[in-house]
């Protein structure tokens, strides 16, 4: 009754931002909607719980040190608008960027990225449907 005990899409968010920046996978799960959609600053997508779930454990593995740094965060009828940076070890993954993210019952049911188009093709990559990137130690991601 009057959303009492419900969070807010922006405290949703900010617990995602601190499940990827932790690693925890499970965190990063019990967050997503069932039909949830990332999409990458290049507009290419991945759809789907698990496979955004897959797709999360993949990066954590060729990226050990990426965090989210958020400058700041606002909440534009519904839509969760942020602004911040993404550190890595890895320079491509290394950027000024925004964020935009949904929230519809009590999952993050969209995120989306936008950084410079020199930014990686990460839904590819992720996805396993491109070979630009290779695990540290040079196993190649395909």
């Amino acid at each position: 009754m009057f959303g009492l005990g419900r969070r807010s899409g922006k405290a949703i968010v900010r617990q995602y931002i601190g499940c990827l920046n932790a690693r925890d996978l499970d965190g990063v799960a019990a967050l997503l909607h069932p039909e949830c959609r990332f999409i990458d600053s290049h507009g290419e997508w991945i759809e789907g719980r698990d496979a955004i779930i897959a797709a999360t454990a993949r990066f954590f593995a060729i990226e050990p040190r990426f965090r989210i740094k958020v400058d700041s965060l606002s909440d534009h009828q519904g839509e969760i608008l942020l602004r911040g940076k993404a550190s890595a070890s890895r320079p491509e993954f290394t950027t000024d960027a925004l964020w935009r993210a949904r929230v519809e019952q009590g999952g993050i049911v969209y995120w989306q990225s936008f950084g410079p188009q020199t930014s990686p093709r990460l839904a590819r990559i992720l996805a396993g449907k491109d070979g630009g990137l290779s695990e540290p130690g040079g196993q190649d991601l395909r």
